[in-house]
């Protein structure tokens, strides 16, 4: 009984990610760079670049967890693990919102915009594999076989 993700490899995730990330900052670029010239345009760049980090703490939190696949704490790792990614999305994303707008001349919103929106692209592909995902949850016999305690 080993738990699949049913045809969403690790990959998978990254492959969505960078989509996003491009998608994101050409997007950004064209449209920051015509409302606020050169400086908009990098700005936006910068911001989807700096979203990267979305998509590959989901990539960890998935291999690490994989390891404990086939052992009875696989479910506990899987948790631990992608509680650890929402967790560490959220300080990575204020830790380089705060770095990047207090050391280079950004255009705030051409930054913002194309970082949201790969955090909204991440956060579709984990609830999309979380929804996929097959853990193998053992019955205790003392509930007689159905799961349900009388």
């Amino acid at each position: 009984m080993a738990p699949s993700l049913r045809g969403t490899p690790n990959g998978g995730v990254w492959v969505i990610g960078a989509c996003a990330i491009v998608a994101s900052g050409v997007v950004g670029a064209v449209v920051s760079g015509a409302l606020a010239g050169p400086a908009g345009a990098w700005s936006a760049l910068a911001g989807a670049g700096a979203a990267a980090v979305f998509p590959a703490t989901t990539t960890l939190a998935l291999v690490l967890s994989g390891r404990a696949r086939g052992t009875g704490r696989f479910p506990a790792a899987l948790f631990g693990a992608c509680l650890a990614a929402v967790v560490a999305k959220a300080l990575l994303f204020a830790a380089i919102l705060a770095v990047v707008v207090g050391l280079f001349p950004v255009v705030p919103q051409a930054f913002f915009w194309p970082l949201v929106a790969v955090a909204v692209a991440s956060l579709a592909v984990d609830v999309a594999i979380a929804g996929r995902l097959r853990v193998p949850v053992r019955v205790r016999a003392s509930t007689g076989g159905h799961g349900i305690r009388s």
